[in-house]
């Protein structure tokens, strides 16, 4: 195809744009794990809570983890809740500030990072001081990209991607919060007027999409793992500064009301949300496609939108993961009650086509199906 029958579209005129950065270290490369000393020194903390989950406990990351605190270890904290409960990030709050811990180290996946953010910000409020809030540092075991999200009044002050960690985290657990992460980064391409955002999104889905097939064929592959790491934080990088949509308030519900895990109910919802708001926004799907390889620049938007849900689509079945509702369990007869739930997640007012009523909502939860 010759740059005849392939222009280049135009630049659309320059309207200016705004972005608001974050107070963060970020470090990815391999065995920085084992630097978390270092880490705590730069940050000027000298007491560490250590929290991780009983599946990432068994990791031997966290050993290693462990083992490079020595002797700043206060203490350690192996109870973690997808669901968060209060009792729980209360009860975490009460042994941190027992400890004297100035610095949460979160070593897992979202829950746990999420537990390690809400925690340091209660041990604040029992100390009685924002100064007081320990400092939060995440050592992320999978894509979801909680340690880039921010809690009011907490968010991680260093995050340490170390591709060594991704590899051997469990392949189904790492292809299912590639997929997450793939989700975060087409749904912050909704945003308008953030060329940062809209880069960043973009790079993220062309990095995952390239590196999650290879990570499969060898998840002993560090160039594929750090490859996952990069897009993972790029497209968390994206979401942390937009409002998501659809997917994410299908998934969120899902994963809170029955057994199927975010990542799961993301990698089975993102085609069929982006095909429901394809009317709305098929020129940002369509930068999606793009990103994939699935469509070229050329082609109208309309139809590049329509070929990333279905390249989205091949790239969960080639992954391995369910592709159906049905293929986890969930019975027909829940999907009412699920769109219901849904309805009343804050991301459906945020979605850029406008969703009134848990029918909108069972009408793509019957797609998925």
């Amino acid at each position: 195809m010759n740059a005849a029958s392939n222009p280049v579209p135009a630049i659309a005129a320059d309207l200016g744009f705004t972005h608001q950065s974050l107070p963060q270290r970020v470090v990815c490369k391999r065995g920085c794990r084992l630097d978390i000393a270092d880490e705590l020194a730069l940050l000027g903390c000298s007491r560490a809570m250590f929290v991780t989950g009983p599946r990432a406990h068994g990791h031997p990351g966290a050993q290693e983890i462990k083992g490079a605190l020595l002797p700043l270890l206060a203490d350690e904290f192996l109870e973690v809740d997808p669901r968060m409960p209060t009792s729980l990030v209360a009860s975490f709050a009460s042994r941190i500030d027992a400890a004297g811990a100035d610095v949460v180290v979160a070593f897992g996946g979202g829950a746990t990072i999420d537990l390690a953010k809400a925690g340091a910000r209660a041990t604040g409020q029992l100390r009685g001081s924002p100064g007081e809030v320990p400092a939060v540092v995440a050592i992320p075991s999978t894509l979801v990209g909680a340690e880039l999200t921010a809690v009011p009044g907490g968010s991680a002050r260093t995050v340490l991607y170390d591709p060594e960690v991704l590899a051997r985290a469990g392949l189904s657990s790492v292809l299912a919060s590639g997929a997450a992460a793939l989700s975060h980064g087409a749904e912050a391409l909704y945003r308008r007027g953030d060329p940062l955002v809209e880069t960043s999104a973009s790079e993220a889905i062309y990095r995952l999409a390239d590196a999650l097939p290879r990570f499969r064929d060898d998840p002993d592959d560090l160039q594929a793992a750090q490859s996952l790491f990069h897009g993972a934080y790029l497209a968390a990088f994206a979401m942390s500064r937009s409002q998501m949509g659809l997917a994410h308030g299908i998934a969120r519900t899902i994963s809170a009301r029955t057994p199927v895990s975010y990542s799961v109910a993301h990698a089975i919802v993102l085609p069929h949300a982006l095909r429901y708001n394809r009317s709305s926004l098929g020129d940002r799907i369509a930068l999606a496609g793009r990103a994939l390889g699935a469509a070229y620049r050329s082609e109208p938007d309309d139809d590049a939108a329509v070929k990333t849900c279905n390249a989205l689509e091949r790239l969960v079945r080639a992954l391995g993961l369910p592709g159906r509702l049905s293929d986890v369990g969930i019975e027909e007869g829940a999907l009412l009650s699920l769109a219901e739930a849904a309805l009343a997640n804050p991301c459906m007012m945020t979605n850029p086509k406008r969703i009134d009523s848990a029918g909108q909502i069972l009408s793509v939860l019957r797609s998925a199906y």
